[in-house]
């Protein structure tokens, strides 16, 4: 038996504004780290993270979930991720330059 196939499967818990933290964990096993390593380091740099939130992360938890109610830890499914929205988009679009300004 392979040491990968008898090291016990890896099962992660993000609250949901920290679901791009399992994107980081891909690049640790991509880059080779074990995984219990690779889990227990993205876990630290979730709490680091927690522990300097404000307002807009609960913001970011709602516009991912789309449930503003959900409040706790769960094994995430990755699916593809919604188009941008809201204010700092939006703010953003509005700094576009036009596509043909000469109109009128």
């Amino acid at each position: 038996m392979s040491p990968a196939a008898a090291s016990p499967p890896v099962q992660l818990l993000f609250e949901p504004e920290f679901l791009p933290l399992l994107r980081v964990y891909g690049y640790l096993r991509l880059a080779g780290v074990a995984p219990q390593q690779a889990a227990g380091a993205v876990s630290r740099l979730q709490v680091t993270l927690a522990a300097h939130g404000g307002p807009d992360l609960r913001a970011w938890r709602r516009q991912i979930l789309g449930d503003p109610a959900w409040s706790g830890r769960r094994p995430v499914a990755v699916t593809a991720a919604p188009a941008p929205s809201g204010p700092h988009f939006a703010s953003h679009a509005q700094h576009r330059p036009a596509a043909d300004a000469t109109d009128g």
